[in-house]
């Protein structure tokens, strides 16, 4: 991914540059990756990516850890893993002792998994949005998956 993105060697790629890279893949195919635009499609393992400029964050990257589950109104559950302060719905984070408790927030972080719901568009089934958890807000933001190929 370092090479087809330009970044440095050693360095962590930004939300955004992993959901440009995944947006990517289906016109310019990448070693080791697959495209995977429909929500349906995702499966555990798959990666999503979005931006969603805040005053604290670029956007968020999540690990797929389960197959999506059909919502009303174009919605699909999915369980996902990934680093946050921010819990999900069902989010591992609060209930583990071993999870850091932020010293600003009280809130608990590191590595966790929850519920999210990504959104379909109704004609293409492509992913166009987010909520952080089943009764959060839906956003559309710019948003990309892809597969990596073993």
């Amino acid at each position: 991914m370092a090479k087809a993105t330009g970044l440095a060697s050693h360095r962590i790629p930004s939300p955004p540059r992993y959901r440009a890279f995944l947006a990517g893949l289906a016109e310019q195919p990448q070693a080791g990756w697959q495209a995977v635009r429909k929500v349906s499609a995702l499966r555990p393992g798959d990666i999503v990516a979005w931006e969603h400029k805040t005053a604290t964050s670029s956007g968020h990257a999540v690990i797929i850890g389960g197959r999506p589950a059909a919502e009303p109104d174009h919605a699909w559950r999915v369980e996902v893993y990934d680093s946050t302060a921010a819990p999900h719905s069902d989010d591992s984070r609060p209930s583990d002792r071993r999870a850091q408790v932020l010293d600003t927030t009280g809130r608990h972080s590191g590595l966790g998994h929850g519920v999210m719901v990504f959104i379909a568009d109704p004609a293409s089934g492509a992913i166009t949005g987010l909520g952080w958890g089943r009764k959060a807000k839906r956003i559309t933001v710019p948003i990309a998956a892809g597969r990596p190929l073993s």
